[in-house]
């Protein structure tokens, strides 16, 4: 017999080897435990962030706001602020916030649609954004929205786990190459997937807070509203819920209005409108009334009650 001509993986019954495939399996088994890892470092962040007293990320974040891009100086913009932090102010008892943690309102005269908490108990509110909301039910919604982080200390637990990742991956990777841009990656989703539950829970916060204050929660569906308006205005479609930092817009609407129903808050009735009697403050504009590039809506009380959840309606999972 010819030795040379033999099959040895034959005759000893070894598989065939398969490089690509043997590839893919390994590369996939890799990808997995380093999401499993990056998921479990996160997660050990959210855990530790909160546990960081109060007053220290106070002290933090007021360094930070000292030199902060896009807060507007001026007697305009304090009078402003001072509206803003009276109805937050007003807010608060419904919020039941830890204790020691305190709301701190800072407001700019940038026409950005947006409003943020971050550390400290600081909340930031873009004049364009009011310029968006029809109410001060609909304003209501938002300070208690973004207050409702403050009180579940997100913005500290959030940085907690996104510091908490980098450091893991820079002592492991020397922060450099292929292998820290995809561990940047699968940490973008992994944060993105805290956020929306973040802003679940701060809808209920601020849907509380708006029933707190008024009695009703009528309001709440105009602040959807606006923001749902500014995107078509934009002309922008938003990405798979995945991929974004917020829930569906239709999925959080439903969940409030059962959540609503579930505790038989009305959402009938009237809508305060942010008129020259109670918003802004006339003395902020000096003898003249209202500047013409806001739009106020009429001083008449709309007493129109928004359409509730259906009698068959069950909350989604």
């Amino acid at each position: 017999m010819d030795s040379d001509n033999i099959d040895l993986d034959r005759v000893l019954g070894a598989p065939k080897p398969r490089p690509f495939l043997d590839f893919l399996i390994q590369g996939t088994l890799a990808v997995v435990l380093l999401v499993a890892l990056i998921y479990g470092i996160f997660e050990i962040g959210l855990v530790l962030g909160p546990l960081i007293p109060f007053a220290w990320e106070k002290q933090v974040s007021e360094l930070a706001l000292r030199d902060f891009p896009l807060a507007t100086r001026g007697p305009e913009a304090e009078a402003r602020r001072a509206t803003l932090q009276r109805l937050a102010d007003a807010l608060v008892p419904y919020e039941h916030l830890p204790k020691g943690v305190t709301i701190t309102i800072n407001y700019s005269q940038d026409d950005t649609v947006n409003a943020f908490s971050t550390l400290g108990g600081n909340v930031v509110v873009y004049e364009g954004l009011i310029r968006r909301l029809p109410s001060e039910n609909a304003l209501s919604m938002v300070l208690g929205h973004e207050m409702g982080h403050v009180k579940n200390r997100d913005p500290i637990s959030y940085m907690s786990g996104e510091r908490l990742v980098q450091l893991v991956v820079s002592l492991a990777t020397g922060d450099s190459g292929l292998a820290s841009e995809v561990v940047s990656n699968i940490q973008l989703l992994t944060s993105l997937e805290f956020s929306r539950q973040a802003e679940e829970r701060a809808d209920l916060a601020g849907l509380t807070a708006l029933e707190g204050h008024y009695g009703h929660v009528n309001g709440y569906r105009q602040t959807f509203d606006a923001l749902e308006a500014w995107v078509a205005d934009q002309g922008g479609s938003e990405p798979p819920e995945f991929l974004r930092d917020h829930p569906d817009t239709k999925t959080r609407i439903a969940k409030l209005a059962a959540y609503a129903a579930a505790h038989h808050w009305s959402e009938k009735g009237p809508l305060t409108p942010l008129s020259q009697t109670n918003y802004p403050p006339v003395s902020m504009y000096g003898d003249s009334s209202i500047p013409p590039q806001i739009k106020l809506p009429s001083s008449k009380p709309d007493t129109k009650s928004e359409p509730g959840p259906p009698d068959n309606y069950a909350p989604p999972n």
